[in-house]
C-alpha cells in the first residue's frame, strides 16, 4: 500500500519524482509513524487493556482511511498533508492490533496452551497475508484484463 501511496504519478507523495533521495526521504518520514503508534500503544496497554486499546486503535485507523479516502481528491497534491494522513493511519494500525493481538492471543487461552494458540495465531495471521497477496495479484490481472475489453469498446452486459 506504501508503495502506491508513493508512486502514484503525479498524485503520489513522491509527486512522480524517481529521485533516490526523494524516495527515501518520505519512505523514512512514511515509516517513523510505525514507530510512534507502536510505542504508543505499548506505554497505554497495560493502563487501558488490550482488549479496549486494540478496539479504539482499529476505529480510529477505520475512521482516518474513510477519511483520508472522501477527501483524497483534495489532499493528493498536497504531498505533506497526503503523507501525514497516511503516517497517521499507518501509526493507529501499530497503535492498537500491531502492539494488542499477540497479547489477546496469549490472555484468551490457560497459561498451559498458551504458546501454541500464539503460535496457531501467528501462522493463521501468515496464511492469511500470503493469500492475500495472492489474492491481489489476481484481483489485479483480473481488473487489467477488464479495462482493455472496455477501452476497446467491448460491452461488459450479460444481454445478448
Amino acid at each position: 500500500m506504501s508503495c502506491t501511496a508513493l508512486n502514484s504519478g503525479n498524485c503520489g507523495v513522491t509527486g512522480g519524482s524517481s529521485s533516490l533521495i526523494i524516495v527515501f526521504g518520505w519512505t523514512l518520514f512514511i515509516s517513523l509513524f510505525y514507530i510512534l503508534g507502536s510505542v504508543l500503544g505499548a506505554l497505554l496497554a497495560d493502563e487501558h487493556g488490550p482488549k479496549n486499546l486494540m478496539i479504539v486503535g482499529l476505529l480510529l485507523q477505520a475512521i482516518i482511511g474513510f477519511g483520508i479516502g472522501a477527501i483524497h481528491g483534495a489532499i493528493a497534491n498536497h504531498i505533506t498533508v497526503y503523507a501525514t494522513g497516511y503516517g497517521v493511519f499507518l501509526s493507529l494500525g501499530e497503535f492498537g492490533p500491531g502492539n494488542c493481538i499477540g497479547v489477546l492471543a496469549a490472555k484468551t487461552v490457560p497459561l498451559v496452551v498458551s504458546e501454541q494458540f500464539y503460535n496457531s495465531a501467528a501462522i493463521i495471521g501468515k496464511v492469511g497475508a500470503f493469500i492475500g497477496i495472492w489474492g491481489m495479484y489476481y484481483t489485479r490481472i483480473a481488473l487489467i484484463d477488464l479495462l482493455r475489453l472496455t477501452s476497446n469498446g467491448c460491452s461488459l452486459s450479460t444481454n445478448h
